[in-house]
Formats: structure tokens, C-alpha cells, sequence
């Protein structure tokens, strides 16, 4: 595997991670604030949410992995629908998931109507595609900066003429 590949999987790799913490740590403010629970429903188990975003994460990872890795590093572009569709996928998985886990859970179908309702409007779920739009821009943006072509950036006092 060349250098910028293995630089664009790990940076991937890393976004994702930065992705989970701004969403978790958002999932905590929004709760405190608004006193309310990003799953309000009882009868929901405690598993759902952290699948719900963990699996939300790994689309994301996916995409990001494909779009970095695949893309030469000379063409690769920031490019804001892709970012804007990462967003949306985000968004679209964290409420499916979390509607077919609720749906099997307790049993009835009408459930995963009733949840993908309830959750598509809440400011969890925008907070995930806001996330995984920003993350996505992030990460585009650090891969057309091409570091690894140019080497790390280097203190002043690493001068290698100085040597």
C-alpha cells in the first residue's frame, strides 16, 4: 500500500473517533440543556443508542475510507455534496437503525413508524448529520493539503540545513 493511502485510511481512522466524541459529548450538552433523553422511549433497550451511533460511525468510516483511498492524492478536491450526502447517510442510518432494533425489540412494526417519527426531528439526529458533514469537510480538507507529499510540519529549530 503507498504512503497516501495508508495516510488517508488512518486520517479515516481518526475522523471517525473525533466524529463519536463531538457526538457524544453533544448528545450530553443537548440532554442537559433540554432535559430530555436521546431516546425517550422506556421501552427501548439501553443497547440501541450507542448501536444506533456506532453504526452510523462505521457508513461514515466506509465512505470516508472509500473516497480518500480510492481518489488519487493529486485529484483529490474538498467537495461539499459529497460532504452534504455523508450528512444525510449519517442521519438516515442512526434513525433506520434505531427504528428496526426498536420494531424487533418490542415486537410490533407500528414501533418503527412511531421512533423514525419521533427521532428524525430531534436534535440528536441533526447533531449526528451535522457531525458527520463537518467531520467529512474536515477530512477533505486534510487530504488536499497533500502533508504527506510535503513531510510533517517542523519547528523552526528543526532546520535541516542546521545539521
Amino acid at each position: 500500500m503507498d504512503p497516501y493511502r495508508r495516510y488517508a485510511g488512518f486520517l479515516a481512522v481518526f475522523a471517525v473517533v473525533l466524529h463519536v466524541a463531538i457526538v457524544v459529548a453533544a448528545f450530553g450538552l443537548i440532554s442537559l440543556y433540554s432535559g430530555t433523553d436521546p431516546i425517550s422511549d422506556p421501552d427501548v433497550g439501553r443497547i440501541v443508542g450507542p448501536l444506533m451511533v456506532g453504526l452510523s460511525a462505521v457508513v461514515l468510516l466506509v465512505f470516508l475510507m472509500i473516497n480518500g483511498m480510492n481518489t488519487p492524492a493529486d485529484q483529490q478536491r474538498l467537495s461539499v455534496p459529497f460532504a452534504f450526502a455523508m450528512g444525510i447517510a449519517a442521519i438516515a442510518v442512526y434513525v433506520l437503525v434505531g427504528g428496526l432494533l426498536t420494531a424487533t425489540g418490542t415486537g410490533e412494526p407500528l414501533a418503527f413508524v412511531l421512533f423514525v417519527g419521533a427521532t428524525l426531528i430531534s436534535p440528536y439526529a441533526i447533531t449526528v448529520g451535522l457531525s458527520a458533514f463537518v467531520i467529512t469537510v474536515l477530512y477533505q480538507w486534510v487530504l488536499t493539503l497533500r502533508i504527506d507529499r510535503t513531510g510533517r510540519p517542523r519547528w523552526p529549530w528543526e532546520n535541516p540545513d542546521d545539521v
